[in-house]
């Protein structure tokens, strides 16, 4: 204690000098926290767009599907999949999918058709609610069909336009409907802006005399369980079908979450350097205005072990209530960052994609009380981590020589 009380008056000897290293060390705090907060908040929106939005946290296909995209290749048994699914209190969608031509007025374009059950998707998705203009499909909606935002722009067709759908049936004869569009989504992903047309399930087997195929269950738990071991629990009770998380559906947006929370690690590293920084030039002030009293401790028969101990305390403490300053100033500052976000729309457009992935444009940040206090243990371990090197100079002096040391 008596360590502690000394080393807090020594912090005052020099007011201005200690006030300049307690801003950059609460600065850094401060930078650090919301940095970390934004990269979070970036990681985590990205993985909930793509699990809540369409994929979900894993998919169900037929084993040759994915890479096929045959109309044929459906999944067995879909019935049996959807009542274990509901039994196990994990949300499941059925859909299925088939490709032909839309075409407005003179204006014709290759159209990724998508029979949904839009209760189910209203339930467990929010793609529903991902509208630009118009409304979604509703479980009575018949001859509507719901358009992607790129389809629609090409077509040149808006809400309560009309589709021409032109495609191949399942028994080999052409098959055509007229639809009226009853919304537009917002963007999704590269793809399904370009393609996308969404139909009622119903609509759809007419549409193509599908008799109830289903390519594709799309899961999601909600967060009640991990992708990964969604996917093996899965795939433990139906074993045929090809069953992956969306990990193992999209690997180059799990590894792009790591690469980033990586690079994030070293952003942290330079703001923690940039304070220890602060805190070394401090210390190394400090120990060169003081030599002579160093030099008299010496003298004395002080220990070098004690005036280690001693200047490490000083750089412990300013570490300490920098890093508490810093953590008061950067809650208010979060919490705006975490309710309101940042509204990148004036940078970009309204409603964008990242490597394929829509992305909100408010851009909030997360982060948890880990991570808060990795971030501010970091922070002060970095400064005391800098006061070795003066504390060794320090216990080090000539008693002699430091005595007769002139300022």
């Amino acid at each position: 204690m008596l360590t502690l009380l000394m080393a807090w008056r020594n912090l005052f000897r020099n007011k201005r000098r200690s006030f300049v290293t307690l801003l950059t060390v609460s600065s850094c705090t401060v930078i650090l926290i919301l940095t970390w907060a934004l990269v979070k908040g970036f990681v985590v929106q990205f993985e909930s767009n793509i699990t809540n939005l369409t994929l979900g946290e894993a998919q169900m296909h037929a084993p040759e599907y994915r890479l096929e995209q045959g109309f044929w290749d459906a999944i067995e048994k879909p019935d049996e999949v959807l009542a274990w699914a509901k039994t196990e209190g994990i949300d499941a969608c059925p859909r299925s999918y088939g490709y032909g031509l839309g075409a407005s007025g003179s204006k014709s374009a290759g159209t990724r058709y998508w029979g949904v059950d839009p209760s189910k998707e209203k339930d467990t998705f929010d793609l529903a609610g991902h509208i630009l203009e118009g409304s979604f499909l509703d479980k009575d909606s018949r001859g509507e069909v719901v358009l992607g935002r790129k389809l629609a722009r090409s077509l040149n067709v808006e809400v309560g336009g009309e589709l021409i759908a032109l495609v191949q049936c399942a028994d080999g004869s052409l098959g055509n409907e007229l639809y009226t569009v009853k919304g537009i989504l917002k963007t999704v992903g590269e793809r399904d802006d370009r393609s996308a047309a969404i139909l009622n399930m119903a609509d759809f087997e007419e549409l193509f005399y599908s008799h109830g195929m289903v390519h594709e269950i799309a899961f999601n738990s909600h967060g009640g369980q991990e992708p990964d071991q969604l996917a093996a629990v899965i795939s433990g009770k139906f074993p045929e079908p090809e069953t992956l998380s969306w990990k193992g559906l999209m690997p180059a947006m799990k590894d792009f979450g790591k690469l980033t929370e990586g690079m994030t690690m070293i952003f942290l590293m330079i703001y923690c350097i940039a304070a220890a920084a602060g805190v070394l030039n401090t210390q190394l002030m400090s120990t060169f205005d003081r030599m002579r009293e160093f030099g008299v401790l010496k003298a004395i028969g002080t220990p070098p072990w004690r005036i280690v101990r001693d200047v490490a305390a000083e750089a412990s403490l300013i570490g300490l209530v920098g890093v508490i300053v810093g953590l008061v100033i950067a809650w208010p500052l979060y919490w705006a960052l975490h309710t309101q976000g940042i509204d990148t729309s004036q940078v970009t457009e309204a409603s964008m994609s990242i490597s394929g992935v829509a992305f909100d444009p408010i851009w909030k940040g997360f982060i948890g009380v880990r991570e808060v206090f990795q971030s501010a243990l970091m922070m002060w371990v970095f400064c005391v981590v800098a006061a070795i090197y003066p504390a060794i100079l320090a216990s080090r002096l000539d008693p002699v020589a430091a005595i007769r040391h002139r300022r």
